[in-house]
């Protein structure tokens, strides 16, 4: 059969064949860069998910070391107010023995000796009394301050 063009047949078949190859290697470019992406996609949704799991576990660990503080702040709590009830009946009780003897050397008339005893249940009394302040502010140190639970608040 005669082609009524000018074109042979090798020329159209030589177009056919790279427009085919042009064809096939834009198709095969795209669909290894599709590709590319899906397992970019892949990886990424992995690394979220150990991501999310370490800030789980981050957040339980913060969790569990501030309870472990509160706990540890509450048995300190205990532990000063017990202090704090003995050194106040320790107190009440040198106090009444003070006074007895008070009273013992007022029945004997040593009127002297009663004014030292009362200088001396006043020094104790004072020395005591210094002694719950020294108490109270190293409670009052010890204890956490607001900017603590801040800074644990953040992490």
């Amino acid at each position: 059969m005669a082609w009524p063009w000018k074109i042979k047949r090798d020329e159209i078949a030589e177009t056919v064949t790279r427009a085919v190859n042009e064809i096939m290697t834009e198709y095969l470019k795209t669909a290894q860069d599709e590709l590319s992406a899906v397992v970019q996609i892949r990886g990424l949704r992995r690394e979220i998910t150990d991501l999310e799991k370490k800030l789980a576990d981050l957040k339980e660990k913060q969790t569990r070391e501030e309870r472990e503080i509160e706990h540890k702040i509450g048995l300190h709590r205990l532990r000063q107010e017990e202090e704090e009830r003995l050194a106040k009946e320790r107190l009440a009780a040198r106090e009444k023995q003070l006074k007895e003897e008070a009273k013992v050397l007022a029945r004997e008339g040593k009127v002297e000796a009663r004014e030292e005893a009362m200088k001396r249940a006043d020094e104790l009394l004072g020395e005591q009394v210094a002694r719950m302040e020294r108490l109270v502010e190293t409670l009052v140190k010890m204890l956490p301050s607001a900017e603590i639970y801040t800074e644990v608040s953040k992490k």
